[in-house]
């Protein structure tokens, strides 16, 4: 794979990323991305309380609705 440069690609490249999965036990560390499996709510509640910027999830369907369900999503945008 091509390694990309610039300002913008090193600071996504370095953020840190969580990859909610029933399957995956470990994920790609060259963006690094660590995997939620287990009680994803419980995690994404320990992350909010974590100092730093705001989460910003990509995707749509079980996730979406789990996050809402447990009150865990203070914004929504929707693009159509």
């Amino acid at each position: 794979m091509e390694e990309i440069e610039g300002e913008y690609a090193v600071r996504m490249n370095t953020l840190p990323k969580y990859v909610a999965s029933r399957t995956l036990t470990d994920a790609d560390l060259t963006w690094n991305a660590t995997v939620i499996n287990g009680d994803v709510a419980k995690e994404v509640a320990r992350l909010k309380e974590q100092p730093g910027g705001n989460i910003l999830k990509f995707g749509t369907g079980e996730l979406s609705r789990t996050l809402l369900e447990n009150k865990l999503v203070d914004e929504l945008h929707l693009w159509m």
